[in-house]
């Protein structure tokens, strides 16, 4: 990821998801989650998502939807009802310096204490998706064994 990697030390952390990671056969597009350290304002951010958007449509040759926050919008969105509840649905992180995974099981968390339902193209109980994550990653820790978080 070309237009990733001249970011440098800017990008804090970059989150594959979507049905690329969920339901790689069926998946039109690439979803990326770029988490940058600041954006100087919404130009930027557009800017950005344009750039690796582009960079990753030429070097994989499909579309691209690429997401772009600074930290601190990252973790505004870290609530239930923010599109980062869909990620329980699958992610993989690929780039990580802020402990993405810690972030994202809290969110898991408290997702699984609600009654969500998302619906785009089929009907997702998200908190029973949750829960679900959540009891095997239990489970694989007590045996000593990490789960890959894109299951």
């Amino acid at each position: 990821m070309e237009a990733v990697e001249r970011l440098g030390r800017r990008a804090l952390a970059v989150v594959l998801f979507g049905s690329c990671v969920y339901s790689p056969r069926r998946a039109r597009d690439v979803d990326l989650l770029v988490i940058v350290d600041e954006l100087r304002d919404l130009h930027e951010k557009v800017a950005l998502e344009v750039e690796v958007s582009r960079s990753l449509c030429r070097e994989l040759g499909r579309a691209a939807d690429v997401i772009v926050l600074d930290l601190e919008s990252f973790k505004e969105n870290l609530a239930v009802g923010t599109f980062l509840s869909g990620l329980v649905l699958g992610y993989r992180v690929l780039h990580d310096t802020i402990g993405v995974d810690e972030l994202l099981e809290k969110l898991f968390s408290e997702l699984a204490e609600e009654d969500y339902i998302y619906v785009k193209g089929r009907r997702w109980n998200l908190s029973a998706v949750a829960r679900a994550k959540l009891r095997r990653r239990s489970a694989s820790s007590n045996r000593g064994l990490r789960e890959p978080s894109d299951v």
